[in-house]
């Protein structure tokens, strides 16, 4: 009897193993998930995170309607920004003027359709300084941005949005100016409630 159970084990052994076979292939091809696995992939990636499309026209307020609210308070002139070293640094055009081009320019960059529009944006300046003390400087911007629908004269629209931007001691104030624009109006489109505001 020992001898005919020892005869027979690799035969059940292997029929145990072709029918594991069997359901391993039917499980992969089916593509069934065991529990608590569901989603799983050994190669799967967490997807990009996508920006939210702009859709709309908006109009960019004149340069008045940009704020420069350091200078209104008396703290620099209107075309300065304050630093942290002796002297301010100084624009060859007021800093509203500067921040509101590069307003319009950004907002073309990222796809947002400038032009005639019944919605206006304008902002308050409510911050810019520059700490230069150490390498590399770095520019901090804060706007108040506001979004006006002419026909009603409501703001749909409004929220504070600060960057930091870093750059080179040498690098053209303008150039810095309207990086730190840049990054700011990037945080801007990428708040829902603006983009629904401009629909």
């Amino acid at each position: 009897m020992h001898q005919s159970t020892r005869l027979g084990f690799p035969k059940v052994k292997t029929t145990w193993l072709h029918g594991c076979t069997g359901v391993c292939l039917v499980l992969l091809l089916s593509g069934c998930s065991w529990p608590g696995l569901d989603g799983f992939s050994p190669h799967a990636s967490s997807p990009a995170s996508v920006p939210p499309r702009p859709n709309g026209t908006l109009a960019v307020a004149p340069a008045a309607s940009f704020v420069y609210l350091p200078a209104r308070t008396g703290r620099v002139s209107s075309n300065r920004i304050a630093n942290s070293a002796m002297t301010s640094i100084i624009l060859k055009q007021n800093i509203n003027a500067a921040v509101r081009d590069a307003v319009k320019a950004s907002l073309m960059t990222v796809k947002v359709p400038v032009g005639g529009s019944a919605k206006s944006l304008s902002g308050l300046i409510e911050q810019f300084s520059v700490d230069d003390g150490h390498f590399p400087a770095t520019w901090t911007l804060k706007i108040r941005y506001l979004v006006t629908d002419s026909t009603t004269r409501k703001v749909i629209y409004q929220s504070s949005h600060i960057v930091h931007q870093r750059s080179a001691k040498f690098t053209s104030n303008e150039v810095a100016l309207s990086d730190a624009v840049n990054l700011s109006v990037k945080k801007l489109v990428s708040d829902q409630a603006f983009l629904n505001a401009i629909r």
